[in-house]
């Protein structure tokens, strides 16, 4: 496990310029160094950036010399998203058919997978500062009941259109597309 620490220094205050430093659990000196130099490292509450608004997972506050507390972000947003399957459930603000599971694993690699409800599917990821936005998507192609082929069909639309995505207060993964929530996940 790795704690990421946002550094911000006194004359970057007003111009949110900053850099990060990674130590690894498994060296208590770099710890020990980090908390010495004032550096703590809040637990995964997660926050936005302020400039773009991406989720991040950590929020940071280090202590300056002379006790000014800053405030700040740290972490990949790519780590809010990849361990775990994702479990969806909603589509479009319409529900799901509860026997059809529609499920989303984030890869490490940048590959999405999981059950689109009837077929398995896989799709690029693509996580930059302003957002999330996935590639086309392949997946098998065996015949299901209407109702399950139009759920699936309905995800794979809400796929295309996806363009950011935030973790809401209970942990749910929403992703909005021009605007509006097009999928609910949790895990």
């Amino acid at each position: 496990m790795n704690i990421r620490l946002l550094i911000i220094s006194a004359a970057a205050l007003g111009a949110a310029a900053c850099a990060h430093a990674a130590a690894d659990d498994a060296q208590p000196a770099a710890q020990a160094d980090a908390a010495a130099a004032g550096l703590v490292a809040d637990a995964d509450t997660g926050c936005a950036e302020e400039m773009s608004g991406a989720p991040v997972p950590k929020s940071q506050n280090p202590e300056e010399e002379g006790g000014a507390a800053l405030n700040g972000c740290a972490g990949e947003p790519a780590d809010l998203l990849t361990g775990d399957e994702w479990l969806v459930e909603d589509i479009g603000g319409r529900g799901v058919v509860d026997i059809a599971r529609t499920t989303m694993q984030f890869g490490e690699d940048g590959r999405l997978t999981g059950g689109g409800a009837c077929n398995r599917y896989g799709a690029p990821y693509t996580i930059t500062g302003e957002g999330l936005s996935f590639g086309r998507a392949i997946s098998t192609r065996k015949a299901c009941p209407p109702a399950i082929m139009d759920q699936e069909n309905k995800f794979f639309d809400a796929l295309a259109a996806i363009d950011r995505f935030e973790i809401d207060e209970t942990g749910a993964l929403l992703l909005y597309g021009g605007g509006e929530r097009l999928l609910l996940a949790r895990r």
